[in-house]
């Protein structure tokens, strides 16, 4: 089970990059458990605009993403791609 807080880390360690390939490589519920877990759904207003959700994928979060839509691709090329200079972080609304 991943540590909650490899999430919230920076820059990562390489173990955390290591645990967010594994996570990606995986594709099961597991890794849409997790990232399910970096949105929140509100409830429809009862007037104005609605805004249904709300996403905030960390560093570790995106990794866990772009490692499950790599092929042939391996835990060391992601630690060794890693640039801890670049984490950022995406808010979607």
């Amino acid at each position: 089970m991943t540590p909650p807080t490899f999430a919230f880390n920076t820059p990562l360690s390489d173990q955390a990059v290591r645990e967010a390939y594994f996570l990606g490589q995986r594709h099961d519920e597991s890794m849409a458990r997790l990232l399910n877990r970096y949105t929140i759904l509100l409830p429809r207003p009862k007037s104005g605009p609605h805004i249904s959700s709300v996403t905030f994928l960390t560093r570790f979060a995106l990794l866990v993403q772009q490692t499950s839509q790599r092929v042939n691709y391996s835990a060391q090329q992601a630690t060794k791609e890693h640039r801890p200079e670049d984490e950022t972080v995406v808010i979607n609304i």
